[in-house]
């Protein structure tokens, strides 16, 4: 279920991304072109986080540190496929071209997602409370977004600077 909502997340971020880039006006644009950057959060969450429990489930608790390898090298294998691709989708067919690869490969992840078994449901017990678990990992929540969150900000307008021609003839 996580899996489908963070693939529909996905798409609706890109979605976003092609009304961005039909809208006149640039305050407007960047706004709605933000607030599909902002969906891509929960979207990434909520399809890693699933899949990584459908992982964990599937192999036992033991088999965590082997499962959250693999789920770490599919991550970068992605980054490092997915800038050159990009780049090349930028540059063939532009931003639009982007918006709907954008809105098309959520599509083919959750065809794949789906056509895997289903994990074996979990052990019944006591289960904790969202406020309960949140209550445990808030600290490390907030310590992780404040690291992280520069690094952000950089990759999400270091794209638009360069499309912008600043920064040619350096380096």
């Amino acid at each position: 279920m996580r899996q489908r909502l963070g693939c529909l997340w996905q798409q609706w971020r890109g979605v976003a991304y092609l009304v961005s880039s039909f809208i006149g006006d640039r305050t407007a644009s960047i706004a709605v072109l933000m607030l599909g950057r902002l969906m891509m959060g929960p979207a990434e969450s909520l399809f890693l986080t699933s899949a990584m429990s459908w992982g964990i489930a599937t192999l036992g608790a033991r088999r965590t540190g082997l499962v959250m390898t693999w789920q770490g090298i599919a991550m970068f294998t992605a980054l490092g496929l997915g800038a050159p691709a990009g780049l090349f989708v930028m540059g063939r067919f532009g931003f639009q071209g982007v918006a709907v690869a954008t809105i098309l490969l959520p599509l083919l992840a959750l065809c794949v997602a789906l056509s895997q078994a289903e994990a074996a449901p979990a052990a019944t017990g006591g289960r904790a409370s969202f406020l309960g678990v949140v209550g445990l990992v808030w600290r490390q929540g907030v310590v992780l977004s404040l690291a992280t969150a520069p690094q952000a900000v950089l990759g999400s307008f270091i794209a638009l600077y360069s499309a912008a021609g600043a920064g040619r003839g350096r380096g």
